[in-house]
């Protein structure tokens, strides 16, 4: 993951994950002066296909083909909900219903596993 957030990554074939990736042609290096005046090799991904590919890859395992939903817009208040110190539990509970349709876990998924923690 440095590799898409770092441009400084020191470049040594003595590293076996640097190793690996030049030898399958996947980084190259890239001679450069740092701050201080003095050269050094950076890893650099071979090509932009290269780099746009394994990132695509990366994002398909982290997220997936779909973009998370979120539970609770981050604007909203709730305020429909909270009234002073008292909770108005069948507002609460239509919110709920209204947002199952739309989470990831089906609702007998969810009363299966509500009956198997009992």
């Amino acid at each position: 993951m440095n590799l898409f957030t770092r441009s400084d990554i020191p470049f040594t074939l003595r590293a076996d994950w640097c190793n690996y990736l030049y030898l399958n042609g996947i980084i190259d290096n890239e001679t450069g002066v740092d701050q201080y005046g003095v050269r050094t090799e950076v890893c650099r991904f071979s090509c932009p296909f290269v780099q746009q590919s394994i990132y695509d890859v990366l994002a398909y395992d982290l997220v997936g083909d779909h973009t998370p939903i979120l539970a609770l817009n981050p604007l909203d208040d709730l305020s429909d909900v909270f009234h002073g110190l008292s909770l108005d539990v069948p507002v609460l509970l239509r919110r709920y219903k209204d947002y199952l349709p739309t989470s990831q876990v089906k609702t007998h998924e969810f009363m299966e596993g509500a009956a198997e923690t009992q």
